[in-house]
């Protein structure tokens, strides 16, 4: 396996008119892996393939799951919150899928 790169770097926008937290892994054939945010224009950097990574969703009670089936990861939750949720689900992919050979 080559060597990857994992760039995590802050970035001004200037449409936002604020720093923005990115993590980029540089795959040796020049490919980019990252979460997908809309504070950065990730069309700039190429052709872009984007593939869900998990489902986050309501229970039956009013609590929130995160599936990460999409990228064969666990169920995490219930939450009582979709925010932290979202967060869970952040960090797990960050942690877990991000830096992880496709």
């Amino acid at each position: 396996m080559g060597c990857w790169s994992i760039v995590r770097a802050a970035i001004f926008n200037a449409d936002l008119g604020k720093e923005v937290a990115l993590e980029l892994v540089i795959q040796p054939a020049g490919t980019i892996r990252c979460l997908y945010s809309e504070e950065l224009n990730l069309q700039q950097l190429g052709q872009l393939s984007i593939q869900r990574g998990s489902h986050v969703e309501p229970t039956a009670n009013g609590q929130w799951t995160v599936d990460l089936s999409p990228v064969k990861g666990p169920l995490l939750g219930p939450f009582a919150q979709r925010s932290a949720a979202l967060r869970a689900e952040q960090f797990w992919l960050e942690e877990h899928w991000l830096t992880s050979p496709p």
